[in-house]
């Protein structure tokens, strides 16, 4: 059963929101990362579509992006309900690296789930500081299609 994009950034917010069952960033989130970064390159996929969200306490913005040869060549603003600025345009590796700039930031709480056969990240949820209120956020992609070259 497929998910709708607005199912899936609400999760992502409830999911976001640090409870007594999240866990602190550790390094088995390092290795996930690295894990789904060797499943993407692997696969090989240069060219390819997909719907980019992000998502806080205060809304969310949701962007598609089409890449190709693994430069973005369009971007179109979905949906809207936030203070969040547009959406920027990222390619599947750009994000990999917005990860690991998270992780290495030391977040108080970080949850990710990545697809399980080409590795690009599905949702990532991050809490700077567990004791301050409304600073969760998240991002992540829905509808993935790989291109014809």
């Amino acid at each position: 059963m497929k998910t709708s994009l607005l199912s899936r950034m609400a999760i992502l917010v409830v999911t976001a929101t640090p409870s007594t069952a999240c866990w602190l960033t550790g390094p088995r989130d390092k290795d996930e990362l690295t894990a789904a970064l060797e499943r993407w390159d692997t696969a090989g996929i240069a060219d390819y579509e997909f719907t980019l969200f992000f998502t806080n306490m205060d809304g969310y913005r949701a962007a598609r992006i089409r890449v190709a040869a693994g430069q973005v060549v369009d971007v179109t603003q979905l949906a809207e309900r936030s203070s969040y600025p547009a959406v920027s345009a990222k390619t599947v590796p750009e994000l990999f690296d917005d990860i690991r700039g998270i992780l290495e930031g030391r977040p108080d709480w970080f949850q990710a789930s990545y697809d399980v056969e080409l590795g690009y990240p599905i949702s990532v949820g991050v809490d700077g500081n567990l004791h301050a209120l409304d600073d969760e956020w998240g991002f992540g992609i829905d509808d993935f299609q790989q291109l014809p070259h």
